[in-house]
């Protein structure tokens, strides 16, 4: 394989093992404080992620 692919393989294979890492310590987050805090996290990232996409919309008009 040369330099390039090699490149590319560590890259990609860093970016997944981050991915599985952080997936990791949300499950055990998710553990310990339980599935109704989850379930609230998840809808205040989803209004702030609306906001944000209202804001950045409205920086393009």
């Amino acid at each position: 394989m040369d330099a390039l692919a090699t490149l590319f393989v560590r890259a990609v294979d860093e970016s997944t093992r981050r991915e599985i890492a952080e997936a990791d310590a949300a499950r055990a987050e998710i553990k310990q404080k339980g599935t109704y805090w989850a379930g609230t996290e998840i809808a205040d990232l989803r209004r702030q992620v609306a906001r944000l996409q209202t804001k950045l919309a409205r920086g393009k008009r």
